[in-house]
């Protein structure tokens, strides 16, 4: 995955799923790709590739009523447009002449400057169902009205009103350092905030922000929210409920105790993060009725507790002064399982926190040598890993360390492929046949979703995965795979987070959820799952 997808994260997730950006490659387009006057509309959704033809990489897809710029004349059905900073083709089929919107009223008044914190769709309305006229690449700046309704916010754009998604726009200029001019007003909150994308108890609830937590005013109020800076971000909260005072137990001290320190309970297993916010990081899962003790220290809705010797946080809402009933939290002493011997991983895999229903914490790269308790279940082998008790899957551990190779897999250690299903069998002699450097497939094996356990999937372990040649290769492979889907009889693919299903052929390659790490991100693997 490109560096700047990976920056945009759940964001970029965002503005696939509603703006049909059918691809995981964000279309980006600079500040100067509209200088032509002639666009093209798509009509449905359509991928934009490299060159004129199907044997040409996919480089992005645009969603229906979505518009790029005429870069040249057109070549055997296929017209050429601005992309991405660079020159792209889409199928002539799939997009009419038009798109730019001349009818749009002028730009009005400006009350100011946002920035947008990833790439955003520029609408001709507030709402999804508005036109996209083009995407305004990460950082671009707009001059906002002061209009804003549904969480969208209007913006002058290019001498006309359009229309943009308020929860990603800043103040402050991405990775510029620079930012609007610095406003010294504060409030305070004088309980718990949900903190939303707009001025409506109907706009999106983005964070809770605890008692005393500091906002930065904007000086507008609207419909009884108040504009405030939060996180880097402009979000609106309910005004009745800030205050000039800063309250005595806003903002204690780093490190200080705000007074004797108290045990509490987790009414759910916990996950323990290193900071108070949703995107630290999960150190460990605490389960149900785990106890902690702490001196009350919150904020942003999180509790700060002392977890096996060191200041962890945790969400303040599922903790309890009473132990729940029936749950037995592990005594500090409890020993770990005994060590039976060693095992070694014959490709990337994920550390999990349990044999089913797990989170992933980290993974470890093929050859790691696993120390291993002898115990399996639902097909994950017991491990100890950094002191703790960890799960990985039992079917990719080897008691002799794999061949050295450069990449994920590419020892040529395949398994499961007896008991493939005939449409698997088929499909596993064409891709060797076709593609002889990649040696490692793996087929049949014990997991919660039924492609692998009854014979329907296979996965095409990639050679040097994270090199360029290595993606060129998943591409590759995952590209012919889809263009010869009806005679492979396959029903989807996944490969490097994104997914082609059959059914949904005509939204491309779809971008899927951040699962951890790059084996469940399926990167160093090409996934195909046959039809019955």
């Amino acid at each position: 995955m490109n560096s700047a997808l990976k920056r945009m994260g759940g964001v970029a997730a965002s503005l696939v799923m509603t703006a049909g950006l059918v691809s995981g490659i964000s279309v980006v387009v600079s500040s100067t790709a509209e200088a032509r006057t002639t666009m093209v509309t798509a009509t449905t959704s359509v991928n934009v590739r490299s060159g004129p033809g199907t044997r040409y990489r996919v480089v992005g897809a645009l969603g229906t009523g979505q518009s790029l710029p005429v870069k040249g004349q057109a070549e055997d059905g296929w017209t050429q447009v601005g992309f991405a900073g660079t020159t792209a083709w889409v199928s002539s089929r799939y997009v009419v002449a038009g798109g730019g919107d001349d009818a749009a009223a002028d730009a009005k008044a400006s009350r100011g400057w946002r920035y947008g914190t990833t790439a955003l769709n520029v609408r001709t309305g507030p709402s999804l169902s508005a036109a996209v006229v083009t995407v305004a690449a990460k950082g671009y700046g707009f001059q906002v009205t002061g209009e804003t309704r549904g969480g969208y916010t209007e913006v002058n754009f290019k001498g006309k009103v359009r229309w943009v998604t308020s929860q990603y726009l800043t103040e402050k200029k991405p990775g510029s350092g620079s930012s609007a001019p610095a406003r010294t007003e504060w409030r305070y909150g004088t309980v718990p905030l949900n903190v939303r994308t707009g001025p409506s108890s109907s706009a999106r609830v983005v964070d809770v922000a605890g008692t005393g937590y500091g906002f930065e005013l904007h000086g507008t109020t609207r419909d009884g929210f108040a504009e405030v800076t939060f996180k880097g971000s402009t979000r609106w909260v309910s005004a009745r409920y800030l205050s000039k005072t800063e309250p005595t137990t806003s903002k204690p001290a780093a490190g200080k105790p705000q007074g004797k320190e108290e045990w509490r309970y987790g009414t759910v297993a916990l996950n323990i993060r290193t900071g108070p916010s949703l995107s630290a990081s999960v150190i460990d899962v605490a389960v149900r009725g785990y106890g902690f003790t702490t001196d009350g220290t919150t904020r942003s809705g999180f509790t700060e507790v002392t977890f096996k010797g060191k200041k962890r946080w945790v969400s303040a809402r599922y903790l309890t002064s009473k132990k729940p009933a029936g749950a037995t939290s592990p005594a500090p002493s409890d020993k770990l399982p005994e060590v039976v011997g060693h095992k070694y991983a014959t490709t990337a895999l994920d550390i999990r926190s349990a044999s089913r229903n797990s989170t992933t914490y980290s993974e470890v790269p093929r050859g790691t040598k696993l120390a291993v308790t002898g115990k399996v279940e639902n097909g994950r082998a017991q491990i100890i890993h950094n002191g703790a008790v960890r799960w990985v899957t039992a079917q990719y551990l080897s008691s002799t360390r794999p061949g050295t190779g450069a990449g994920g897999s590419g020892g040529g250690s395949s398994s499961g492929l007896s008991g493939l299903t005939s449409n698997s069998t088929y499909l596993l002699a064409r891709l060797q046949a076709r593609y002889p450097q990649v040696s490692t497939y793996y087929g049949v094996r014990a997991d919660p979703i039924p492609d692998h356990p009854s014979g329907r999937a296979l996965d095409a372990m990639l050679p040097s995965y994270s090199s360029a040649s290595g993606r060129a290769l998943g591409w590759d492979m995952a590209e012919w795979i889809k263009d010869n889907a009806r005679e492979l009889n396959v029903e989807y693919i996944i490969y490097d987070q994104r997914i082609w299903n059959v059914r949904r052929a005509g939204e491309g390659w779809r971008y899927m959820a951040d699962r951890g790490s790059d084996n469940a991100n399926h990167k160093n693997h090409v996934h195909i799952t046959t039809l019955r």
